[in-house]
């Protein structure tokens, strides 16, 4: 079989979407799961063709995954409650006078006089002038709340997008209901977070102008955060709302930075590809793990290994086992819009592009390839964009021939700042 994955992810996803809308127990899949299995083992014996009933058993398969996350949660029995909970800062998703939103890994929680201890991330919104930072270790008194789904169709899904991130319910406070807040030890990898950072804040806002430093940072951190909403509009509209999203264009960038300084110094080629693979992960943790980064480490971690060893590379192979691992690892990732955009504009590179340029024979240039690898990407973006953001931009090829060059030069001259900066001012 030539692309694999293709065969396995598409089933699976399915089986996630069926359980998602249509939630069903999964204890008489699992049995059924297995006396399929059994029957498969003893046909094989036989040498009968199984091949279809592989698409059954992975259609099951995505059904029993998403149940088991689904049902996974150790904190949902105390929605509604008034606990103790006491847990580290792993990320900060906004902060504004008055108000600043955060990720908590809760390890502990408290309901009536009972201890029990936990390990799930929460969004804790708290309501003051207090701020917190990176790995500060919070004790409060909380009433755990569970997402809102949209009632509308076509609306934000609030629930759904902190499925995407494994999250399950959310807490709103005053900053009086804080007990305490502790430096931690919080960890070489989340102390490498907060270094890098408050380091690119730093380095951005001394030297660029302000409206500047905020699109880099926005644009490197991947936080929207950092613009205010007229900007961020103003990239939908242009149809460059992929640039502000970290994802393949970024990693393509990082890691070619990487790989072709360390073979210019006469690294090691296995040295090479070990310490970039090692590098643009450790970037994906430092800016959140989006699920349009891990789509893309895993493919630029695959080539980069294919190419050390010398084996095939199918582009179109590897996108799909980065999403059947994504499923595996968080099934309801498939529902994460920057994932989609991802998974869809770089499936449009791979198998558009050669198919436009085709359209252009006579033709041949890098402003050919690059006017059909931007039109294959608007093209394949087209029914997502309109459902998502219910508009068409019409300049929108026009708009990232011109500036997606410009940016792309922005963010190398970017990292090269981040970098020089730690060795002069």
């Amino acid at each position: 079989m030539r692309r694999p994955f293709v065969y396995m992810s598409v089933p699976v996803l399915l089986g996630i979407i069926f359980y998602y809308y249509i939630e069903i127990d999964i204890f008489p899949i699992l049995i059924l799961l297995v006396l399929l299995i059994i029957i498969d083992l003893i046909r094989l014996r036989l040498n009968a063709k199984i091949k279809g009933d592989m698409l059954i058993l992975l259609f099951l398969l995505g059904l029993i995954i998403a149940g088991l996350k689904a049902n996974s949660s150790q904190l949902v029995e105390y929605i509604d409650r008034t606990t103790e909970l006491s847990g580290i800062i792993k990320d900060t998703k906004s902060t504004g006078q008055g108000e600043g939103k955060y990720i908590v890994l809760v390890n502990n929680i408290k309901y009536d006089g009972v201890d029990k201890k936990v390990s799930e991330r929460i969004v804790l919104n708290i309501i003051g002038e207090k701020q917190m930072e990176l790995g500060d270790y919070i004790e409060a008194k909380v009433v755990l709340r569970e997402p809102q789904a949209n009632t509308n169709p076509r609306l934000f899904n609030y629930k759904l997008n902190l499925l995407t991130e494994n999250i399950f319910t959310t807490a709103t406070i005053k900053d009086y209901s804080i007990m305490s807040v502790k430096k931690s030890n919080p960890g070489i990898l989340l102390i490498l977070k907060k270094a890098f950072i408050n380091k690119v804040k730093k380095v951005l806002d001394e030297y660029l102008t302000e409206s500047n430093s905020s699109l880099m940072k926005s644009i490197i951190l991947g936080q929207y955060s950092y613009l205010d909403e007229e900007s961020i509009a103003q990239f939908r509209d242009l149809g460059l709302a992929h640039i502000l999203a970290v994802s393949g264009l970024h990693i393509g960038i990082l890691t070619g930075i990487l790989v072709g300084l360390m073979a210019y110094l006469g690294v090691n080629r296995k040295i090479n590809a070990g310490l970039t693979i090692a590098i643009i992960w450790l970037y994906a943790y430092m800016i959140g793990n989006p699920q349009s980064v891990l789509r893309a480490n895993i493919m630029f971690s695959l080539l980069l290994i294919s190419e050390l060893w010398a084996e095939p590379y199918d582009s179109i192979n590897s996108l799909f086992f980065a999403l059947f691992v994504m499923m595996i690892i968080n099934p309801f990732s498939i529902f994460s819009t920057g994932l989609q955009l991802s998974f869809i504009a770089t499936f449009s590179i791979i198998y558009l592009t050669p198919k436009l340029e085709g359209l252009f024979y006579s033709y041949e240039g890098n402003i050919i390839k690059s006017m059909a690898g931007i039109f294959a990407v608007q093209l394949g973006l087209l029914p997502i964009q309109a459902y998502y953001f219910n508009r068409i931009s019409i300049i929108a090829m026009i708009a990232n021939l011109v500036l997606l060059p410009l940016f792309t030069i922005a963010l190398i001259l970017a990292m090269f700042l981040l970098a020089l900066s730690s060795i002069s001012t």
